[in-house]
């Protein structure tokens, strides 16, 4: 991906791809560990 990027003058947008793809264990991990939200948590609202 990034040499493509690269090529058409897109080498920032890139790296931010790149960041992201190699970061994507972490964001798995810190996923599936952090708790549930409640209704309430997603909606704004309490009940």
């Amino acid at each position: 991906m990034y040499p493509l990027c690269e090529r058409l003058g897109k080498a920032e947008d890139a790296r931010a791809y790149n960041e992201r793809i190699t970061s994507w264990t972490g964001i798995e991990s810190a996923a599936a560990s952090a708790p549930t939200p409640s209704k309430e948590d997603l909606t704004g609202f309490e009940k």
